[in-house]
Parts: structure tokens; C-alpha cells; sequence
């Protein structure tokens, strides 16, 4: 008779280290652990997918970023790697258009310097008889 060993082995030990290591790559690491717990929770079975998706995402942003990522995913019960990783793009967005808005209004110049006497005209003003006398017609 002959055994797979890896029917008797106890994969339990493997995900936990492996959890340990994901949850240490963030600021709060409590909060994590209760986070990717959460997530082993919820699918038990591909954990170790969800593990790696998510320990790609800490090697390429910063902890700022992936504490917001976190905090935000928890507050939305958003308990999956793609939606954490889909959350931290996210953040990403708003902080790049939030860091793109300036005011240059102050700073704007006119092309030709002949044109600003052009700014500062104004049409003649006239009263509304003007132009009734004009659409009435010459009746005489």
C-alpha cells in the first residue's frame, strides 16, 4: 500500500507563518492580523492566493498607503485580496489628483503684451430706445 504523505502532513503551520509574515509588513500590525484573519475566514481554501496578493501589495506601496488601504477596506467589509488590492489603486487615484490640483491662476501671463489694454476695454453702453427707434423703422 502506498501513502500520500501530503494527505497527513498539517498545512495549518505553513498559512499561519505565512499570515504572521503578511500582517508584520504593515504600520498596525493587529489590525492586519484581525484583517487577513478575517480573510482565511472567509476563504479558507485559497488563503495562501489571497496571502500572496496581498504581500505583492505591500512590496510595491508604502505603509502610509497600505494603512489607508487597510482601514479603508475594513471600514467598506471588504474582506479579499483584490479588494484590498483594488483599494489601494484607488487611493492611489485620489492622492494623484489631489497632488495635481494647483492654483495657477495668479501666475498666468498674457502671451502678447499688446493685448491687456484689450482686457481692460469695455463696450459702449447704450439705452434700449436706441434700439427700438432702430427695429421700428423710419415711419415718416
Amino acid at each position: 500500500m502506498i501513502k500520500d504523505r501530503n494527505h497527513t502532513r498539517d498545512r495549518t503551520k505553513g498559512i499561519d507563518a505565512f499570515l504572521n509574515t503578511v500582517a508584520k509588513q504593515f504600520k498596525d500590525k493587529e489590525a492586519a492580523y484581525k484583517y487577513l484573519t478575517t480573510i482565511r475566514e472567509k476563504y479558507p481554501r485559497y488563503i495562501r492566493d489571497q496571502l500572496q496578493i496581498i504581500l505583492r501589495e505591500t512590496k510595491q506601496n508604502n505603509e502610509d498607503l497600505l494603512s489607508a488601504a487597510l482601514y479603508e477596506s475594513v471600514r467598506r467589509k471588504l474582506f479579499s485580496a483584490t479588494d484590498f488590492g483594488d483599494i489601494v489603486q484607488y487611493i492611489k487615484r485620489q492622492r494623484q489628483a489631489h497632488d495635481t490640483v494647483t492654483n495657477n491662476a495668479e501666475n498666468v501671463s498674457p502671451i502678447n503684451s499688446l493685448s491687456s489694454w484689450i482686457m481692460e476695454t469695455e463696450a459702449p453702453k447704450r439705452e434700449v430706445d436706441a434700439y427700438t427707434v432702430l427695429m421700428e423703422g423710419d415711419s415718416q
